[in-house]
């Protein structure tokens, strides 16, 4: 089979594998790239150009790597390198001179292959049939099975197969040269890139945005890992404005040293603002211990931002002391040798206990005992008026006698008799009325726990009807006496009563100069400086008629 006289247009559809489907010469013609230019399957090379590996590059005149035939007029037959046949390939040039060498490199000519020209090699033997050139294979590694007189070819170059462009999404190398990748995901194994995208450059990616937000990490990213957030253990803020000093510990922020808050009034304290970082003070908790200043109260807690305590109880068990409290130096215990006489041990401010048939009544008996002398005088009331008190005692088996003689209030002119026994600073016995029609038992405790000095000076006193002053004068027993001045009757009103040295109960009668006789009932503190939750009232009528209070 010979390839002389065989037209152009062969050349291009022979060399037309770097392009998809030409429509002809005149279809490829409408863009054409120059020598040297980049070619594609949508970029065709100019006429005398053939793409390869996306480069046009010059063709020679004769193409196949057949010897061929002598003559003028037949085609070259067609010889198998290998296994492939040439069958599908023809020369293009008459056979004149040498064939041009043609190189299969490490591929044989298989169907549509293009051979590639090295246009400065030729055969190195003599064009005879009957003599061999010495070698009988091509440059590449497959053997001319019917050629006996080829020479060597000795262009090296590979036939180049029809280029299909592919991306695999790892690299950006479409297999043919071309761009074909570009704007395609990729991967460029860069842990701290993400959205790899094939471009011009290559593989590229957004950097990895590693911040965490976390003040207490430090951030960075490791190319084989990724993110990495360690622990740091910088100066931090914890967002409580009472700290400061603050630092980071186990990728947290630590709070530091706290602001100290101090108050130095009793029942309140002092705290810290945490979004301020300012001390304020408010109440203690109610029940908090305190010191209220004053050393005759005791057991001292917080109720309501107040401090109070109990009255402090300063009997110290001895007959022939003094008891009494004062609330900058507490309790003093001053001898008397009165007290511990035998002759007037029954003296002193007694809370007798009665028990009758229709139930219980309370007296407040001031008893004095003549000194040297078992002879007994005293006051007492209690809600059934006022009365006197005389009787005896006799220290020998420690028998006492007294009568209550009421002169005031709804027993007026009744008279009560006791008799019992005493012993330290309690008695026993039983009572009965004079006419012998009531009866019963009766048991009294002495009273020590206030002084009864207290109550003595002057008072404001604030009643339901309105205000009034008064002025008390006090035995040690807890006797009062004293006048009241209020707007029915300036300072004629005389008043008499008793204190019970032991709660601060006081009974006191207002007798006014036209006659009428009105009631006090109330308490007293133990200092002396305030009486309150009182109830009065006028004779006939209970005490219920109105309250009182009293202040210095």
């Amino acid at each position: 089979m010979t390839l002389r006289n065989v037209a152009p247009v062969v050349l291009w559809s022979i060399f037309s594998a770097c392009s998809a489907e030409p429509a002809g010469p005149a279809a490829l013609a409408a863009t054409p790239a120059k020598a040297g230019g980049a070619c594609s399957a949508a970029v065709p090379c100019a006429g005398g150009l053939v793409c390869k590996q996306g480069v046009c590059a010059t063709i020679s005149a004769r193409f196949g790597g057949d010897a061929g035939k002598t003559d003028a007029t037949s085609p070259d037959g067609a010889t198998a390198d290998g296994v492939a046949t040439d069958g599908a390939l023809a020369d293009a040039a008459a056979d004149v001179g040498a064939d041009a060498a043609t190189a299969d490199g490490t591929k044989t000519d298989a169907g549509a292959a293009l051979d590639s020209v090295d246009a400065s090699k030729v055969d190195a033997g003599p064009d005879v049939a009957s003599k061999p050139d010495g070698n009988s294979k091509d440059a590449g590694d497959a053997n001319d099975a019917a050629d006996s007189v080829d020479a060597v070819d000795a262009f090296a170059a590979k036939d180049v197969a029809l280029c299909q462009p592919k991306c695999n999404g790892v690299g950006c190398d479409d297999g043919c040269g071309g761009s074909f990748c570009v704007g395609k995901y990729c991967n460029d194994s860069n842990a701290c890139t993400e959205m790899e995208m094939c471009g011009p450059g290559g593989c590229k990616g957004d950097t990895v945005n590693c911040e965490d937000g976390n003040a207490c990490t430090n951030d960075s990213c490791a190319a084989a890992s990724g993110c990495v957030n360690s622990n740091n253990a910088a100066s931090c803020d914890d967002g409580n404005l009472c700290t400061s000093g603050d630092k980071c510990q186990n990728s947290a922020c630590k709070a530091g040293t706290a602001t100290v808050c101090s108050s130095t009034a009793a029942c309140t304290t002092a705290v810290c603002a945490p979004l301020s970082g300012l001390c304020q003070t408010k109440n203690a908790k109610n029940g908090t211990d305190c010191d209220d200043g004053n050393l005759c109260t005791s057991g001292d807690i917080c109720s309501s931002g107040s401090c109070a305590g109990s009255a402090m109880a300063c009997d110290d068990g001895d007959a022939c002391t003094l008891d009494s409290c004062d609330k900058s130096s507490g309790c003093s215990h001053v001898a008397d040798a009165g007290l511990c006489n035998a002759n007037d041990v029954a003296t002193g401010n007694w809370r007798v206990s009665g028990v009758q048939a229709s139930g219980t009544f309370t007296t407040i008996l001031a008893l004095v005992q003549k000194s040297g002398g078992t002879a007994l005088s005293g006051n007492a009331i209690d809600v059934y008026g006022l009365a006197t008190s005389s009787g005896n005692y006799v220290a020998s088996g420690g028998n006492i006698t007294f009568s209550k003689s009421y002169y005031d209030g709804t027993s007026a002119k009744s008279v009560f008799n006791y008799t019992g026994k005493l012993s330290g600073d309690s008695m026993s016995g039983s009572w009965s009325s004079n006419d012998g029609k009531v009866s019963g038992t009766f048991s009294a405790a002495r009273q020590k726990a206030i002084v009864a000095a207290v109550a003595a000076g002057a008072w404001k006193l604030n009643a339901s009807w309105g205000a009034a002053t008064f002025s008390l004068s006090v035995t040690p027993e807890g006797y009062l006496t004293g006048t009241m001045s209020d707007q029915a009757d300036s300072g004629t009103s005389g008043l008499v009563g008793v204190v019970d040295l032991g709660n601060g109960s006081i009974f006191f009668r207002k007798l006014y100069s036209s006659g009428t006789t009105w009631w006090y009932l109330g308490s007293m503190d133990a200092s002396g400086a305030a009486m309150t939750g009182g109830t009065w009232g006028s004779d006939g009528e209970t005490l219920t008629s109105g309250t009182w209070s009293a202040g210095r």
